[in-house]
């Protein structure tokens, strides 16, 4: 069974089932990011969990929120893929 937790950093987790997208924080295109990040601040609905860290990844939540996360794109990519293993 899949965990319906995503673990962020430590001591920081979002459910999987909420996140619509992850978008990597790119060196050939951070005006995305920026855009994005801006925007959410001005909402009110901005997370920073990367604890220090440079953000490598950006989550997009279904209630809007966005969240800044120090870990790259593929473990986050992979730990939301269905489990292939029970197939």
């Amino acid at each position: 069974m899949k965990n319906p937790l995503l673990n962020l950093e430590p001591g920081n987790y979002v459910v999987s089932g909420r996140v619509i997208k992850i978008v990597p924080i790119t060196d050939g295109r951070p005006s995305i990011a920026r855009k994005m990040r801006a925007q959410a601040k001005r909402e009110g609905k901005l997370l920073n969990t990367g604890q220090g860290k440079a953000s490598q990844s950006i989550l997009i939540m279904n209630s809007g929120h966005v969240i800044l996360t120090g870990k790259s794109p593929e473990p986050l990519t992979q730990s939301l893929a269905p489990d292939s293993a029970n197939r």
